[in-house]
Formats: C-alpha cells, structure tokens, sequence
C-alpha cells in the first residue's frame, strides 16, 4: 500500500551516572508543548552520560515518540562505553583508509579532512542521503525544507567521497534514489508502494528485475526527476526548473561509483539497472536532426535549459500542458566552437556520454541488455562534440578536457573559468568552480591561493564552509584538492596538476 512521504521523528532523551548507571537527581524540571528543562545535580567526580534516541514513522506523533522511547529504555551506562568503544573503532578505520600532507597549505589540509568528517557525519551505509543541511538543521523551517536538489546540490556533496578513499559513503545516495524513483516515478508516475531497499540483484537476461516507473510527464518511458525532492513533494517537487538534466546530475555518481570500483555485485542490483532507466528516457527525449539533407544526423534535445527557469515551463495539468516537441530551446549560441546550432548543451553532452559509455561498459562487464547495446551506443556515436563551455562540463562530468586537451578547447575551457571568476566569491557553486578550475588552469599555484582566500573567509571553526546556495555540498570541494594532487581522467596519471 502506498504510504504518505511526511515523515513524524521524535527525540526522547534521559541522563545516567557512568559510575553506577543510575539517573542522576534531578532538582528541578519543567515542561511545556514546545520546550524541556531541567536541573541536575551533580558531585566532584561525576561522570554524566545524556542518551538520545531518535525515532521516526509515517504513522503519528505518539507512534515516533513511542519508538524513541522503547530504544531509550533499553540503553544502559554499559551500553553507553560499548557504543564508545565501537565509535572509536569506525573512526580509526575510516582515517586510516585515506589522508594527506599540505604542509605549506595548512587551511587547504584542515578543510580536507573536516570535509571528510562532516560528510561522514552525514551520509554512512545503512543510512539515508543528507539533504541540504544533512543532520545539521538548526530550526523548523530551513531553506529549500532541506530537501534534496538534484540539479546539482545533492550530488555535490558526494564529489570527492570516492577519490578521498571513502565509497562506502556514496551508498546512502543510491538508496533514496532507487526508493524515490520505484515509488514515485521520478516524477509524475503513480504512487505505488514505497520501497525503501535498493533490492535483490535482477536475473542476469536483463541487469534490471522490474522498469522503474515511466516519466509520464514526456510520454517517455525511463526514469525522470524532478528538480527537488522535498519533504512534502511540494512546489519544489513538482517542476524541473525547465532542466531535463537532473536524472543525468543523478546517473553521474552511479557511473562514477563503476568506474572508480567495477563493483560487479552492486552493478548488477543497482548502478545498471538504474542507468538503463535513464538512458531509456533520454532515447525517447532526444530528437534525431541533420543540417541538411542527406548528412548525417545528431541528437538534439528540445525544450531543455542549463541554468534554471530559463526553458519552457512545462507543467502536467498547467496551462502550457505537454511540453511541446516542435519548439526548439532557446539555449544561446555558445560562442568558440561553433556551436549555435547544436541544441544540447555542453553539460548534457558531457552527462550523456559519461552515463552511456559507463553503461555500455557495465553492461557488456556484466554479460546482459545486449540487445539494448547499439541503440546506446547509436546515441553516442552521434552526439554533439564535447564542448568547455560549462564549467560543470569540464568537471565532474566529462572525462574530455584536462592540460593535454587540444590547444583550442583548452583555450575555450580557460575562458569559460575566467567567465565564471564571480563564482570564486559568490553565494554559490564552491564544489563546482574550484575542481572544474584544477582540471585545466595554467598556473595551479595562484589558483591554490584564491582558494585559501575563499577558505580564509568562510570556514567555520567546525570546518564547514558556508555558502547562501546550500549546506553541507560545500563538502564536495574536497575535489578540488583531490584533482590537484592526482588526476586520473586521462589514459594516463598525472600528479600535481600545474
């Protein structure tokens, strides 16, 4: 049965004596609907021990609370140092799996490392996705509901987990992903039955067990999101910002996770299955155009838009209606390779080809969807050149462009990074500018400086970087640093890029 997406939590704690386990004395305590407080009284030598337990159902408020409480009551002072003991554990285990040494960049190091601690934080196996603010909401109404942005924000703040050494922390993406887009659709499927596990591995014929609900929104079968996943499917859930790119920002961290890992087992129950849906998607959207007569044909996409809001608004039951095939987006000529009459932007061009070959390559690895291979491949032969005119077609998603790119696009890519120099200083974008900025600049030493600068004006105490445009994706810069030590993305390694 299809269950509501409000979520109820409840938070029960209580207070215990290390020493003996039993509850302290307490003075005074007073409570009302929106607020607890009391006094407790302790000795010289005391050891206080605060326990929380946290609870969370889609049934009611008493339900959650009645949870919290159950777990609570069965926490003692025992439990309290066996628990410390295994946390100590993790954590010495998660530094030893990666670290690094900036001796003459001590602000870059402490950022490294306390982005790898709040992502940790945030996001482990077994858990779900941080949204906006991850754990770290600090009142009722955050911005955006803390919800999950897929244009960019969730993923951002997964950028560098995999090059630090970390992939276990990128499995709490998939989970939510493969939940929200078997449930909902992605958008505008039917409401069916939540499913909040990744599932079983599907019978090899076919890498896929079931189809993910069809993106009804395009008349196109496949897997399609919406903008924002939020916490009551709101506004923020019903639009994609004209962007027909978010399945593809999402599709970029399942490829990754392949190419860094070649983890055949969770390929075949999750990563493929879930790019063959959006590659099946993008072979229905994608409209086969030729200049001219009797050339060869590309693939184009129609009513599609990089920055937000600037395509044609599409709604289901709104006065536009179906989107329209015949209208050709408005993207503008992207000036330097000649490209005023390809239709896809730089960005899906480098999203597609980094999905599709992945996919291709799962696929084959995996002995399954033949049949389906030359159709993928079809689309691939046939897409526009990759192009730098954006920063985020630079990096994460295209494997194309580093210093050993051609002369002429490595000129293009290092004019598109100057363009972008407000987002050095602005209110958004930090993981994004900074890597794509590694891959290709000349003089890496200045870069560095103007990172620390940024560093210098906008980390906390507790090492997390602030930023108006979103929460703990600030994390996902660590990337940055990563692509300025090692580099992998071109047949060969380089160290110390520039």
């Amino acid at each position: 049965a299809y269950h509501s997406n409000l979520t109820h939590v409840a938070v029960a704690t209580k207070a215990l004596l290390a020493n003996s386990g039993r509850p302290p004395s307490t003075t005074s305590l007073f409570s009302e609907a929106r607020a607890s407080n009391a006094t407790i009284a302790l000795s010289q030598g005391d050891v206080l021990y605060l326990i929380s337990a946290v609870a969370e159902t889609h049934a009611s408020p008493q339900e959650a609370l009645n949870g919290a409480l159950a777990l609570l009551d069965n926490v003692g002072a025992a439990d309290v140092a066996a628990l410390a003991m295994e946390l100590e554990a993790w954590w010495a285990d998660f530094w030893a799996k990666s670290s690094v040494s900036l001796p003459e960049a001590p602000l870059v190091e402490r950022f490294w490392y306390g982005a790898a601690y709040i992502l940790a934080l945030s996001s482990r196996p077994g858990s779900t996705a941080p949204g906006m603010y991850g754990p770290f909401a600090t009142m009722d109404e955050m911005r955006w509901q803390g919800g999950m942005t897929l244009n960019y924000n969730a993923e951002a703040t997964f950028y560098g987990a995999v090059a630090s050494g970390h992939p276990e922390l990128l499995l709490s993406f998939f989970a939510p992903i493969m939940a929200y887009a078997r449930s909902w659709g992605g958008m505008w499927a039917k409401q069916g039955t939540i499913d909040s596990e990744v599932g079983p591995p599907a019978p090899r014929a076919s890498c896929m067990a079931e189809p993910l609900f069809p993106a009804e929104l395009f008349r196109c079968p496949g897997v399609y999101f919406s903008g924002h996943i939020s916490q009551n499917n709101d506004v923020f859930g019903m639009i994609d910002n004209g962007q027909r790119t978010n399945n593809l920002f999402v599709a970029l961290h399942f490829a990754s996770h392949w190419l860094y890992m070649r983890d055949e087992a969770l390929a075949a129950s999750t990563l493929q299955p879930f790019l063959k849906s959006v590659a099946e998607f993008w072979q229905c959207y994608l409209t086969k155009s030729t200049t001219a007569p009797g050339q060869e044909y590309r693939y184009d996409s129609v009513n599609d838009c990089f920055m937000e809001q600037c395509g044609l608004p599409v709604e289901p039951r709104g006065a536009y209606g179906f989107y329209d095939p015949t209208i050709i987006n408005t993207n503008p000529p992207q000036v330097g390779l000649e490209l005023s009459l390809i239709l896809l932007t730089g960005l899906e061009i480098a999203l597609l080809r980094y999905a599709l070959e992945s996919l291709v390559d799962m696929s084959t690895t995996l002995g399954c969807d033949a049949e389906l291979v030359p159709a993928w491949q079809d689309i691939l032969d046939h897409l526009p050149a990759s192009n730098p005119v954006e920063t985020s077609a630079i990096w994460p998603g295209s494997r194309d462009f580093g210093l050993s790119s051609p002369p002429e696009l490595l000129a293009i890519a290092r004019n598109t990074i100057e363009v972008h120099l407000s987002s050095w200083h602005n209110g958004n974008g930090f993981p994004q500018i900074f890597p794509a900025a590694g891959r290709v600049v000349e003089n890496a030493t200045e870069l560095l400086g103007i990172f620390q600068e940024r560093l210098a004006a906008t980390m906390h105490e507790n090492m997390w970087v602030q930023q108006f445009g979103g929460g703990v994706e600030t994390v996902g810069a660590v990337g940055y640093v990563n692509e300025i030590l090692v580099q992998s993305h071109e047949p060969f390694i380089r160290l110390f890029a520039g």
